[in-house]
């Protein structure tokens, strides 16, 4: 067994990655830039995949299914390759143009990446895919175990465990507060982060992966009550959302499809308004206790200045860049915030905001898209999703016929549930994307990448060939 075989390397490397990817509270400043663990594998990695691939003689597998997504991932960074640019011809003050040039150059090592794994062979595909998303279920359940801690030692001693921990100990300096509260002394769960969202965002996905691939038993009920419990700690009112249109879509189609079996649809038929029954008693009973009272109006209260910023975002942001040639390409990526900061009459729709810390952007990946890169970013964005889900739905449906060829297996079974689960996962990516911003951030792409996991599983179903990577 050779345990240097590139194979081998690459799935380390991988998992590794994964793994550090969502611990962003071990942040630590290196000669003035931000440096995180991920950063000790996420930069080699397109570099040992480059080298390897000019190693082997065999030829790269040609893009058989789904060329047309590759090239909607192509047209959406070369439109915010070029948006970086707009801030340099617009004068924008120095911290701006820092801020887009940053993220340009984020964006060419992204790009070095996603070519590096793309034109890898399907072996190193599949490793590379099967190790990064074992990784990353193993930092949401150490995201989840750190969360259940601080909840703890919060509720029962009073300890801010990360204030103290990556504060005190390791004097991190996340430039926000470690101690985020709806109310005191109600505090958020967080994880390893600083900001609620990101970990119901990594839990919402987690809970996904945990039904669909764990086996039935004890374990897994306990992962997945200990993990909807700790997301609803998060209290994100964005991720929440978009988590119950999925599921709720989700159980709509269930419950139309011909092809699933009559107790299924029974089982939801119950559980539906049982559900519904058991949250209008949970409101009642907890919406007369002072602090649940007092969570629910301020997680509900749309008229609260933080809520209408949100809100308004969507309709200032629109107007701002209304005329011509501004709303064809927008301030510049990551200039969103620069945007509406240079119109007047947004400061009164836009409470708070000439208190920011520049360069800042809106909390919405929908707002900073059409107002960083304009109509043409907001096509781009379009085409992306809509190429996303007709690729997995196209996918889903290639199975279908292969399995009338060559059967139904546990392989096929695997790689439906892998399908299922990027559907999902890119439902929530996008709907959460509409009333908070993820979109900057490594991890969100390369969660996407996996989707062309199943492309290179599917092509092995073509050929007839078998791979080692059959289990997760």
């Amino acid at each position: 067994m050779n345990f240097f075989s590139d194979k081998r390397i690459v799935g380390l490397f991988a998992y590794l990655l994964g793994l550090t990817i969502t611990l962003q509270a071990f942040k630590f400043d290196l000669f003035g830039a931000n440096v995180y663990p991920w950063n000790l594998f996420y930069y080699p990695l397109p570099f040992i995949l480059a080298v390897f691939g000019l190693m082997r003689a065999k030829k790269t597998p040609v893009f058989k299914n789904g060329i047309y997504l590759y090239i909607a991932f192509v047209l959406f960074f070369t439109v915010v390759a070029l948006s970086c640019f707009v801030p340099l011809m617009d004068g924008a003050g120095d911290a701006w143009v820092f801020a887009s040039n940053k993220g340009f150059i984020k964006l060419i090592f992204l790009s070095f990446f996603a070519s590096a794994l793309f034109f890898s062979s399907d072996r190193l595909k599949t490793s590379y895919f099967g190790n990064f998303f074992k990784g990353f279920i193993s930092a949401v359940i150490l995201q989840l175990v750190f969360s259940i801690a601080q909840m703890i030692l919060w509720y029962a001693n009073g300890i801010n465990l990360n204030r103290w921990f990556f504060l005190d100990v390791l004097h991190v300096d996340p430039g926000h507060v470690w101690g985020n509260f709806i109310i005191y002394p109600i505090l958020r769960a967080t994880g390893f982060h600083w900001d609620p969202a990101y970990l119901a965002m990594w839990l919402a996905i987690g809970m996904i992966w945990i039904y669909l691939f764990w086996q039935k038993g004890t374990v897994k009920k306990m992962f997945l009550f200990a993990s909807l419990a700790i997301f609803v700690a998060t209290f994100s009112r964005a991720v929440f959302l978009a988590f119950f249109i999925i599921m709720a879509l989700s159980c709509f189609l269930v419950f139309v499809r011909k092809a699933v079996n009559n107790r299924l649809k029974f089982k939801l038929l119950i559980a539906t308004p049982l559900g519904i029954a058991v949250l209008s008693i949970s409101f009642f009973v907890f919406g007369n206790n002072d602090i649940f009272g007092e969570i629910w109006r301020e997680r509900t209260n749309i008229s609260a200045e933080g809520t209408q910023r949100h809100i308004s975002y969507f309709f200032e942001g629109a107007r701002v860049i209304s005329y011509f040639p501004r709303f064809l390409f927008g301030f510049g990526y990551r200039n969103s915030g620069r945007g509406l900061l240079e119109n007047d009459s947004t400061a009164f729709a836009l409470p708070g905001i000439d208190n920011f810390v520049i360069p800042w952007s809106p909390e919405s990946d929908l707002v900073n898209v059409y107002l960083g890169m304009g109509l043409a970013g907001l096509f781009a964005y379009s085409v992306l999703f809509i190429s996303l889900f007709y690729y997995i739905f196209n996918l889903y449906f290639k199975i279908s016929k292969i399995k009338k060829l060559i059967g139904d297996n546990d392989r096929m079974k695997m790689l439906k549930k892998k399908i299922i689960f990027f559907s999902f996962m890119c439902g929530i990516l996008l709907l959460s994307g509409v009333f908070y911003s993820f979109i900057d951030n490594e991890w969100y792409w390369l969660l996407l990448f996996g989707v062309f996991w199943c492309d290179a599983e599917l092509r092995s179903f073509d050929f007839g060939k078998k791979t080692s990577n059959d289990k997760l």
